[in-house]
């Protein structure tokens, strides 16, 4: 009876785990839709979910840190537990990214600012890959498609660069922008800072399923 509870209690974190995810990837692809366009509607529905972030993060962790003190796991379930507490850390930051980049949206929109940069578009879209990477092998295991991960990282870096390198131009040009190009290199720093947690949670999940240490980063 102890066992059937614990094996129930430990599907149910996985799948509010995986919930969780889910949530997170679509204020992610919502918050890069909403830079494209400077859709300031859709801005705010990002922003409006990370109430529902904040609350799975305390949810997950509360639910995690009772199976581990009740039935004392062994140590492959231990370390998904423990993989589970470290992730939702992670993606509740991406989470707060994505608000933030919803945030910066609009003040853009109001602005009156009609596009958004091309690098810092590819880089929304990196970061939608890469969160989509995590969620999907958080649920299936397969850690192969994290072959791709590191150089999806380090093209968002270069990104990164190209867009602070075009920013201070744009402001050398013209001191006009310079609150513009300000946001928009926010945005580049964010986007780079989900790479880097999307990275991070590859790494503790390819542990958990391998118990290898790996560096993505």
């Amino acid at each position: 009876m102890r066992m059937k509870r614990f094996i129930e209690d430990l599907n149910n974190l996985v799948g509010t785990t995986n919930g969780f995810g889910n949530l997170v990837l679509s204020m992610a692809e919502r918050s890069v839709y909403a830079m494209n366009n400077l859709d300031a509607e859709v801005a705010k529905s990002v922003m409006d979910d990370y109430a529902q972030v904040d609350y799975l993060d305390g949810l997950i962790e509360e639910e995690a840190l009772r199976i581990l003190m009740l039935f004392q796991p062994m140590v492959s379930d231990m370390r998904m537990v423990a993989v589970i507490l470290k992730t939702i850390t992670y993606m509740e930051r991406i989470g707060k990214y994505c608000y933030n980049v919803a945030k910066a949206v609009i003040y853009l929109s109001d602005a009156g600012v009609k596009r958004s940069y091309k690098n810092i578009s590819a880089m929304g879209e990196l970061a939608v890959d890469m969160i989509r990477m995590v969620t999907e092998t958080m649920k299936d295991r397969d850690i192969t498609r994290f072959e791709e991960i590191s150089a999806k990282d380090q093209k968002m870096d270069e990104l990164r660069d190209l867009v602070l390198n075009k920013s201070v131009e744009y402001m050398s040009r013209d001191p006009c922008c310079v609150d513009v190009c300000t946001y928009f290199i926010s945005i580049s720093k964010f986007f780079e800072r989900i790479g880097d947690h999307a990275c991070k949670s590859a790494e503790k999940i390819t542990y958990m399923v391998n118990g290898k240490r790996v560096n993505y980063n």
